[in-house]
Parts: C-alpha cells; sequence; structure tokens
C-alpha cells in the first residue's frame, strides 16, 4: 500500500512544474513545400474615385507589375516614367517550417511625380503557389495593399525626404500586416502572415517607403503559422496534482485505521 501511495504523490509532484506554464497550447512544427509561386496585382483602388483618371497599365503575363498615374513635366522625369509597384516571388521549390520567418519575395516600388488624382490608394496582390506535401493543391492568397502617394510638396512630409529640395517620399503597406490568409492542408488550417517589409528576417517594418524620382526594392518576409495543440490549462493540473494527493491520503488512512483495528 505505501507503494501506491508513494506512486501518487510522486505523480502528484511530477505535475506541480507544468503549472508554471501557464499555455493554453504549443504548436507543432509542420513541414510545407511551396513550389510554382506567382503573384499578381488587382483591383487597383483609385485616388481620385475615377479609376480612368489613374492610366492603369499591366506588366507581365499574370499581372506581377502594375503602373499607375500620369506622368509630369518635371525635369527629373525625363522619360516620363508612370508610378508602380512589382512583385518577384521566390525561388521554387521551397519547403518552410510552420512558425518560421521566411522570404516570400521582392518588391519593387517605382515613386515617380505623377499628376494629383492619377495615383491609386491601394490594390490587391495576391500569392498563388502549390502546396506539394500532404494533399497536393494550388491555393490563392489575397491581400489588400495600400499606396500612399504623397502631395508633390517638399514640407511638412511625414517621412522627411533623404534628399534636400526633393517631395515627400511614398509609403507602401499592407494595412493589415498582422491580417492573414488561410489554407487547408490535410486537416490543419494554416495561415499565411505577412510580417514586414526589410533586409532579413530579424529586421523588418510594417512600411516600405521610396523617395521620389526613385526605384526602390525591399524583401517581404512571412510565415505560415500552424493551429496549437491543447494541453491541459494550469487550473486543471492542480486540480489533477490536488486529487492524487488527496487519493495518497486517503490510502494512507485507510491503512492506519485498518492496522489500529487489528491491534485492538
Amino acid at each position: 500500500m505505501k507503494q501506491i501511495t508513494h506512486l501518487l504523490a510522486g505523480t502528484a509532484v511530477a505535475l506541480v512544474p507544468m503549472l508554471g506554464l501557464g499555455l493554453p497550447g504549443v504548436a507543432n512544427a509542420i513541414p510545407v513545400t511551396l513550389n510554382n509561386p506567382s503573384a499578381s496585382f488587382s483591383d487597383p483602388v483609385p485616388a481620385s474615385g475615377d479609376l480612368a483618371n489613374s492610366n492603369i497599365h499591366w506588366v507581365g503575363a499574370n499581372h506581377e507589375e502594375i503602373r499607375f498615374g500620369v506622368p509630369t513635366n518635371n525635369a527629373k522625369n525625363p522619360n516620363k516614367q508612370q508610378s508602380g509597384l512589382r512583385f518577384d516571388v521566390f525561388d521554387a521549390p521551397m519547403t518552410v517550417q510552420t512558425g518560421a520567418v521566411f522570404n516570400l519575395g521582392t518588391l519593387s516600388h517605382f515613386n515617380w511625380e505623377v499628376k494629383t488624382g492619377t495615383s491609386i490608394s491601394g490594390a490587391t496582390l495576391t500569392f498563388t503557389f502549390d502546396i506539394e506535401n500532404g494533399s497536393p493543391m494550388t491555393i490563392s492568397l489575397p491581400f489588400a495593399l495600400g499606396v500612399e502617394e504623397t502631395a508633390n510638396v517638399k514640407t511638412g512630409c511625414a517621412n522627411a525626404p533623404t534628399l534636400s529640395g526633393n517631395w515627400c517620399p511614398d509609403v507602401i503597406s499592407f494595412p493589415n500586416m498582422s491580417g492573414s490568409s488561410t489554407f487547408v492542408l490535410d486537416g490543419k488550417t494554416l495561415t499565411l502572415n505577412l510580417l514586414g517589409f526589410g533586409p532579413s528576417a530579424g529586421d523588418y517594418q510594417k512600411t516600405f517607403i521610396t523617395q521620389e524620382f526613385a526605384n526602390n526594392s525591399t524583401s517581404l518576409w512571412a510565415s505560415i503559422s500552424a493551429p496549437a495543440t491543447q494541453v491541459p490549462e494550469p487550473g486543471s493540473l492542480l486540480m489533477m496534482a490536488l486529487g492524487l494527493l488527496g487519493l495518497g491520503g486517503l490510502q494512507t488512512y485507510r491503512q492506519q485505521r485498518k492496522g489500529s483495528k487489528q491491534r485492538g
């Protein structure tokens, strides 16, 4: 009987360190193999409310580049380039672990002076790729992208120009950068999360700033998250530990009572 009591007490003590975890669940890493990637722009949002004023031009078979705006007659833009965006996806195939940060590809921003009201304020950027492991499938995940085409002024800029006398720089962002698109792989709902723009997995920002009259490129970092595997809550673990200790005490009490009766 003492062996049973010691076993129960030992089990309860082993549960105590788990009480400090305070974790509702633990995510198990899942490898996801991505292949045949592409990116495409669609659904441009006009800055003026009239899409015709934005003078939209598409580049590439998949519309991986969008050009917009009516160029001004500025000496800094002798070729009368439009503003625009382009996305070049990662080299495939690529296998990533859920929870790990990876480079989704390169975003290029072409920031040239265009006439007021002819820019866009946003567009949809859709990533499409094949999932090779698990049940093979093709998925398309759209994200809303914001374009802040600043006024052609030199002062009062939220982000100061790096060249003296230059216009305020423009800003690219994903308004719901912490938002995501989901897909199902072998019964598990996985989530593609956009994390930010920057040079490395440990150095990225929520926005991408490009000086006027310049082309600029940056990496877009992302992760794929998996659902957490549930483990008992700390309160449940505590009740389990107390229950085991109480059971051990009850066994000891019964043993002592039985011994007293035999002696009596």
